[in-house]
């Protein structure tokens, strides 16, 4: 890749070292959505689907054993669930008068905004995946076609949330938690509650236990900030409020898909092409770029794990 890289511009601008860097920091903590998700990979060769396999709980049972007779065995309950990867491309052309007469790092920040961009897609892609959830509340207590805009997150609304959980048997996260995505406008409403915990409050002294955005708990739920969640318009016909969307879940609520050799753990892989690299048809070595490829996919893997809240936000901007 250095060959490459030199036929761009000078390796002190960004040598692969420096790519990485760039890459875990626009990307890592912009992925809220990715990191809780369960981690698959597509083999290469394997076409573009990849199966999970769900098994039902087993029901229960207080049939007592008959000494010396053999129970009749029981049967598992599988249930297939299928996603199909699919291809994301970003790149950038970089002239050779920009590298060459450009009073910035051209290629530099090209790498740095391809992997925003990239992080944002990944993102995007699993946050669209969990709104699909089938179990939706709404603040304070309300339905879509009545929800107004005083119906702001209330902590009778955290503890439905935590209790559809639980009732499911959903199991919590390791820190003993349900976890949450949630707006920086609805966090503000979730910091009002006077059952909020803050982080600094429970997290250790170097932060290492803190999953990245966690701002802090409710009632058994920890949430952490994501700006990459839409708003969503409800309410009355006519009386429409933008309502801030949340999302809580349980361990293996969702699953991740990456492909082997096209960008693996939410991280795209990066392209680089040097001036001349297109061969005749650029003959004059006036062209170069980068760019970002992967292959990716998302998935909800169990609704009893999953659930929705939407309401609107006190504070507008």
């Amino acid at each position: 890749m250095a060959d490459v890289l030199n036929k761009i511009s000078t390796l002190t601008e960004l040598d692969d070292v420096q790519i990485e860097k760039a890459l875990l920091n626009r990307l890592l903590p912009r992925l809220r959505a990715y990191q809780d998700g369960q981690k698959s990979i597509l083999k290469k060769n394997t076409g573009t689907q990849i199966e999970w396999t769900r098994f039902e709980a087993l029901a229960d049972s207080t049939t007592e054993a008959t000494e010396g007779v053999t129970p009749e065995a029981e049967a598992l309950d599988p249930t297939p669930i299928t996603a199909t990867v699919k291809q994301y491309v970003r790149g950038i052309k970089l002239t050779d008068r920009l590298l060459a007469r450009g009073k910035h790092k051209c290629r530099a920040e090209a790498v740095r905004l391809l992997s925003e961009a990239g992080a944002k897609t990944i993102d995007s892609l699993v946050v669209a995946e969990m709104l699909k959830a089938t179990k939706v509340y709404f603040g304070n207590n309300k339905a879509a076609a009545t929800i107004a805009a005083a119906d702001t997150v209330k902590e009778s609304d955290i503890e439905k949330m935590f209790v559809y959980l639980a009732d499911n048997n959903v199991p919590r996260f390791e820190d003993d938690t349900y976890h949450a995505l949630v707006t920086p406008k609805m966090a503000s409403d979730i910091r009002k509650l006077s059952s909020f915990v803050d982080k600094a409050k429970y997290q250790d002294p170097k932060g290492e236990t803190l999953v990245k955005g966690e701002i802090g708990t409710v009632l058994g739920i920890k949430f952490i900030e994501s700006t990459n969640i839409p708003t969503a318009k409800h309410g009355a016909s006519g009386s429409l409020v933008d309502c801030e969307q949340l999302i809580a879940y349980g361990p293996d609520a969702y699953g991740v898909v990456d492909v082997e050799d096209e960008g693996s753990r939410g991280k795209p892989k990066m392209i680089h092409k040097g001036l001349g690299s297109a061969g005749t048809d650029d003959y004059a070595d006036q062209r170069a770029s980068e760019a970002t490829k992967f292959e990716f996919a998302a998935k909800i893997l169990d609704e009893k794990r999953i659930c929705v809240l939407k309401a609107p936000a006190s504070i507008t901007l």
